[in-house]
């Protein structure tokens, strides 16, 4: 057997004291004063002997043993596989190694693996604690070890723990039932008094209860974790036998799914149509299921990466408070929780496409919704105020979705999203330097067009996006930024203060407001010389054959300079007209023609009636009249600050007759971004879709937009 190599071979080899070498084995040369030359030798011979350091002797020394005991239900469940894979991961960045036990939910076995652990001398515990389990925990805090509880805590103990919110996760999974149409909504549970559990059960009921949905007792099975089969189909088969007593089902474990999904199978049951499932928690078994089965996703990553986090924090001596982190879950929907297919042109169908393509945020208040999405331009792609049946407003290009991606622009659609510019012109941002600005040459940065956004916080009417880039305008300068986006869907109440709607009974109304901020965070100031961004921001909509955009001007000035109508050649007369201080631009999809009108002519509020829907659109927007607005048209003759600050656009044919819409546009655009290094400029806009009774409607397009309902209608008839 060979000799185990020390580090007084090294040193007797070398000729140098055992302490020089350990000072360079630990990467503590400077400390010893050891020269460099010495330390390559030490580390070269270290290597070519195959030297091990003595963990043991090690730890003696520093009293740690660099590892982490991870206890959980069971390690071949794929969930706390998957998590103590990621932990073990993170943990060997920072040198530590872990050794993992399963409890199968029994606290005898758990108590048995925590004391070989405390043994071994681990450093930290990471524990999804079993039931009666409260007294272990304790001990491990008596005796000064630190412990992270994972999936599971206990409300009585102060404890670090990482957790998904149970309780909001199950109420979208039931209320996801409910809206496909369920109304008999059994849920299978352990049986068990853990909080995680109760949580998900208190958040099925809750949704139960808010759609007026009566809870029947009968609905709630609870099951043993031990001799799990026996049990999961004694409560199966007391759900659809004689007859199938329920139309739906929340499973509040992927175990207990998988079980029972082979009952119903094997008894006829058909899913969906017979029954809509849903489950807590996805299993590969689920796609090998004839009806892929939807699910709750939790972030395992997060947990995992939580959890190690927290425990080497304590371990470090870093952290003396309490760390609770709660990480929300989303619901994955899938086949087997699909209710009647959702008609073409409403929310529920917008949904259900783009959830196939993306993993949008959903901010919903009541039955007023809105669809975001990070992943593609951080964009509101859609919003309705009559749940998943209702209209959705936002224009959606089906076609783009799943294709190549386009070398100029990629066109998802979206009734909000985000651009910079200038498109066109000396500081545009579309054209390479020196490029003739034609379409060849015309491409949209990646960086806004292509590339996905952070997102930084979130709540259930709120979502906070960023996202850094570095874009070449055509002056040749390089801008370095930074983008914040917030959407936020508006109360009712807000509503009615932002339209100054008088008291009483609402119209049926969505709102939302998104703030836009850049900042410069290169060390170059943006100034004439340089080039400067612009915030531009684009509401695609559905259009009809009876649809106007309305945008009104400021009396007592001449609109002949501040109105360009003629970027795609002269917009016929029988399509836009003026009357007054009110321009009106046909948006039926059919003719392709934008407007724009200069800042000092501009009131910060557009609109769009479509009088065969009956649908009032209103978008609301900062405006500075003595800002510098920049002219984004393919021209760099033209005066660079004589641009719009509201556009309008009405998507058409082009003259080979192909089409991306039809659609049509409002648009909003900010000042000059002239920003020194660190400064920042910020755009609101809002958007509001109103539908009801004319004589309502009326009231607030009289408000908001100083035009009557009968004068907008009229605009287009001879």
């Amino acid at each position: 057997m060979n000799k185990k190599v020390s580090l007084k071979d090294i040193a007797a080899q070398l000729g140098v004291s055992t302490a020089l070498v350990s000072y360079v084995l630990n990467n503590k040369e400077r400390k010893g004063r050891v020269g460099d030359e010495m330390a390559r030798k030490i580390r070269q011979l270290a290597i070519s002997l195959n030297y091990q350091p003595n963990f043991i002797a090690k730890s003696l020394q520093s009293g740690k043993t660099n590892t982490i005991g991870v206890v959980v239900a069971d390690i071949s469940n794929p969930f706390f596989s998957s998590i103590a894979r990621i932990i073990e991961d993170e943990a060997m960045k920072q040198d530590y190694v872990v050794v993992f036990g399963s409890s199968d939910e029994n606290a005898e076995k758990s108590m048995r693996l925590i004391d070989v652990f405390i043994n071994r001398g681990v450093d930290a515990f990471i524990i999804a604690p079993s039931e009666n389990t409260e007294k272990q925990i304790k001990r491990l805090q008596k005796q000064q070890i630190p412990v992270v509880l994972i999936d599971r805590y206990f409300p009585d103990i102060k404890s670090d723990y990482v957790v998904i919110n149970n309780f909001q996760a199950a109420y979208n999974a039931a209320d996801h039932l409910i809206k496909g149409g369920r109304d008999r909504i059994a849920m299978l549970a352990y049986d068990t008094k853990m909080e995680h559990m109760q949580e998900r059960i208190r958040g099925y009921k809750a949704a139960l209860e808010d759609n007026g949905i009566t809870f029947d007792e009968s609905w709630l099975a609870r099951v043993s974790y031990q001799d799990l089969g026996s049990h999961v189909s004694s409560a199966i088969k007391g759900m659809i036998k004689p007859k199938l007593q329920v139309n739906g089902f929340f499973f509040a474990t992927n175990s207990l799914a998988v079980e029972s999904l082979k009952l119903l199978t094997s008894s006829g049951v058909c899913i969906p149509d017979d029954l809509a499932v849903v489950s807590f928690d996805e299993s590969d078994a689920f796609d090998l299921f004839y009806s892929p089965v939807s699910y709750v996703s939790q972030s395992l990553y997060d947990i995992g990466k939580g959890a190690i986090d927290l425990a080497l924090s304590r371990i470090k001596g870093e952290s003396h408070r309490l760390q609770r982190l709660i990480i929300e879950a989303r619901l994955v929907v899938r086949e087997s929780s699909s209710g009647k297919e959702s008609k073409k042109g409403s929310f529920g169908y917008d949904l259900e496409f783009l959830s196939r393509f993306d993993d949008p945020v959903l901010l919903e208040s009541g039955k007023n919704r809105i669809i975001v999405s990070p992943k593609y331009q951080a964009k509101v792609f859609t919003s309705t105020s009559g749940g998943n049946s209702g209209r959705s407003y936002g224009w959606v290009n089906y076609k783009a979705f799943g294709a190549p991606l386009h070398a100029h622009m990629n066109a998802y659609g979206g009734e909000n999203r985000l651009w910079l510019g200038p498109d066109g012109g000396k500081y545009s941002l579309f054209f390479q330097p020196g490029d003739r600005m034609e379409f060849s040459n015309w491409h949209a940065p990646a960086p806004f067009d292509t590339e996905p956004w952070e997102v930084t916080f979130k709540s259930h009417i709120t979502v906070g996006m960023a996202k850094n880039m570095e874009l070449l305008n055509y002056a040749g300068t390089l801008l370095k930024l930074r983008l914040l986006r917030t959407i936020q869907l508006l109360e009712q109440e807000e509503i009615r203060s932002l339209l100054n709607l008088p008291a009483g009974e609402m119209p049926e109304i969505v709102g939302y407001r998104t703030e836009n901020t850049i900042t410069n965070t290169g060390d170059l100031a943006w100034t004439e010389s340089t080039g400067a961004p612009c915030i531009w921001i684009l509401d695609m909509f559905n259009p009809s054959e009876e649809t106007v955009i309305v945008v009104p001007l400021k009396k007592g000035r001449s609109s002949a300079q501040a109105v360009t109508s003629d970027y795609f050649g002269p917009i016929p007369s029988d399509r836009l007209r003026q009357q007054g201080n009110v321009l009106f631009l046909k948006a039926d999809g059919r003719s392709r023609g934008k407007l724009g009108v200069r800042g000092a002519m501009t009131l910060p509020v557009a609109g769009s009636y479509d009088y065969k829907n009956q649908v009032l659109t209103i978008v609301m927007f900062d405006v500075d009249p003595g800002a510098k607005y920049l002219n984004q048209e393919w021209d760099t003759a033209k005066p660079v600050f004589s641009g719009d600050a509201v556009n309008a656009y009405n998507d058409g044919p082009l003259d080979d007759g192909q089409q991306m819409g039809p659609f049509f546009e409002l648009e909003s655009v900010s000042p000059a971004a002239f920003l020194n290094a660190g400064a920042s400029l910020s755009h609101q806009h809002s958007v509001f879709h109103i539908s009801g009774d004319e004589p309502s409607l009326d009231v607030i397009a009289g408000k908001v937009l100083g035009v009557s309902l009968k004068k907008i209608k009229a605009s287009f008839i001879k």
